[in-house]
């Protein structure tokens, strides 16, 4: 039984409850560059992640991390889902801080850095070779679905109409594909040309946009 994943779960939505009821803990909970920034609020990188939108935000996640990390406790250990959630929180954190580091007023939260962690942990630990969404009756191949989504939540990014962080999606996914090579090392080899074709079209997109903003 997934007890980790299910006080995680529980964790998250007790913490999301709670801020919407108590704005303080809800704003000082929250991804802020300008407070991590210049108040040194480091701690926010990961208390976003114990904070939501909506409940409609909050309920998508956890059936998501629910769905993902269910199979890989069971399969590997509450361990392996605690870093791996952790890891692709602070991932993705960072990678927004670092992408937003110009906008002191970008502010996100959401969990979902950590679930895309777990997720694409899911793809490379786990050898199902399909993803399993809700609302989609066929299984997808996990090479489709990695790779659509990482372009899709950095579509998102660029439009920024939301206060969802899709940043975090991205630099969670990584993180997690990074940690699930820790786990097992040989699945980079085994899963080379996938992770390349995440990986280097990401890059050249993203240093393309950079450079044309300058």
């Amino acid at each position: 039984m997934p007890i980790f994943t299910i006080v995680l779960i529980g964790t998250i939505t007790l913490t999301t409850i709670y801020g919407f009821y108590h704005p303080d803990f809800y704003e000082k909970s929250s991804f802020n560059v300008g407070a991590i920034k210049h108040k040194k609020q480091y701690y926010r990188i990961i208390t976003s992640a114990f904070v939501h939108v909506d409940y409609t935000h909050l309920v998508f996640n956890m059936i998501s991390l629910f769905s993902f990390a269910e199979f890989v406790e069971i399969e590997y250990s509450s361990n392996v889902i605690f870093l791996s959630f952790l890891f692709s929180v602070i991932g993705g954190g960072v990678f927004s801080l670092i992408n937003n580091w110009k906008n002191d007023n970008y502010s996100a939260l959401g969990a979902s850095g950590g679930v895309c962690g777990i997720i694409y942990s899911s793809i490379f630990l786990m050898e199902s070779g399909s993803v399993y969404l809700m609302f989609i009756p066929i299984p997808i191949p996990d090479i489709v679905y990695a790779v659509l989504f990482i372009f899709v939540s950095y579509y998102l990014m660029k439009k920024g109409t939301d206060n969802i962080g899709h940043d975090a999606h991205i630099g969670g996914a990584f993180t997690g594909i990074i940690y699930a090579i820790y786990v097992i090392p040989w699945v980079f080899k085994q899963e080379f040309y996938l992770i390349l074709a995440m990986f280097l079209p990401f890059v050249v997109l993203y240093l393309f946009d950079k450079y044309s903003a300058q």
